[in-house]
């Protein structure tokens, strides 16, 4: 079917982690003209047509695939922020013990110096790892969002359809 479209043969990769139910199988030509792939996004988050069909496949592949690792990255993301809060907590704790303890500021220098660090590094760790909600700009539109950057690969293949295009062999919308 794809010999009558084209007069160049495709390639398509697919790597399966679980099987896949009859539901899945009815995936046709015509999704690849659907706006994940038509615009070359990485996340389907970011997609504003949640009801087009193949949109809600990929929803629904992910969820079945993802649904235990996402309940486990949950919970080692609030073990990771519950030790870097009680972490910079004793940090200052022992901060405030090390100014009030000690009175020569160049003696106390060096462990100061080592408990900011610390600090800091809880901190970093903390601004990682807490889950941030998606704006509503990255939800709600595809056209806001940057241009992906191109690989050397992606920049291949557009090259080639380009090509192509002026030979006459690839229809003019799949250029868009």
């Amino acid at each position: 079917m794809i010999r009558k479209r084209r007069p160049l043969s495709a390639i398509i990769i697919v790597f399966c982690i679980h099987n896949t139910t009859e539901g899945f199988k009815n995936l046709t030509y015509e999704c690849e003209h659907t706006p994940f792939a038509k615009n070359k996004r990485l996340c389907i988050l970011t997609i504003a047509k949640k009801d087009d069909p193949t949109i809600k496949l990929l929803y629904e592949i992910a969820k079945r695939v993802f649904q235990d690792e996402a309940t486990e990255e949950d919970a080692r993301q609030d073990a990771i922020i519950t030790v870097c809060n009680k972490a910079k907590s004793q940090f200052n704790k022992a901060t405030s013990l090390l100014e009030e303890d000690v009175s020569d500021p160049r003696a106390r220098k060096p462990t100061m110096n080592c408990f900011t660090d610390r600090l800091q590094l809880m901190d970093s760790l903390r601004i990682k790892y807490t889950p941030t909600p998606a704006s509503p700009s990255t939800t709600t539109t595809t056209e806001q969002s940057a241009p992906l950057p191109r690989s050397d690969d992606g920049q291949f293949v557009d090259d080639y359809r380009k090509e192509q295009l002026q030979k006459g062999t690839w229809p003019r919308h799949e250029l868009e």
